[in-house]
């Protein structure tokens, strides 16, 4: 038996949702399987540029927003990859970025005042949905690093 049974990437990104990133769902989705992982955890930036609070149809909008998770979902299926999603919430009053695990639509309702919040506001209203919060790049220099209270 291997020491690691499971390989899990748990934050990555897709273009064009994340900024940062120039590879589509699929494409990440082959990625990943090929280099023998089990699990895809698809983690968008979740900011006020790259989500529309005023979107007319915010349920067309966690869509727009999920497309690459979508790509990676039907890509990975067939390659026999577990592919979830969940974001990066940035929170713009610290500089912080926050990975949010066990994502779900209810929660894209909340976002009017989530990315607004401390960190310890976000993680009680996200544990309200069930969500996991974890601090994305504690040790950057321009983040400040949070505990969970």
């Amino acid at each position: 038996m291997e020491q690691y049974p499971y390989k899990l990437e748990l934050h990555a990104h897709t273009h064009p949702i994340s900024p940062c990133s120039r590879i589509s769902g699929a494409d990440l989705a082959k990625a990943v399987a090929a280099a023998g992982y089990h699990l895809l955890h698809v983690t968008e930036h979740l900011r006020v540029d790259t989500f529309r609070l005023s979107a007319p149809d915010r349920e067309a909008e966690i869509d727009r927003f999920l497309s690459g998770f979508y790509e990676a979902k039907k890509t990975g299926e067939a390659l026999g990859l577990t592919v979830l999603y969940g974001a990066e919430l940035s929170l713009p009053m610290l500089n912080n970025e926050y990975l949010l695990f066990g994502m779900n639509r209810a929660f894209f309702h909340a976002l009017d005042k989530a990315f607004f919040l401390r960190p310890a506001e976000l993680t009680a209203l996200a544990h309200e949905y069930g969500i996991v919060v974890v601090q994305a790049h504690p040790f950057r220099s321009r983040m400040v690093r949070t505990g969970p209270e």
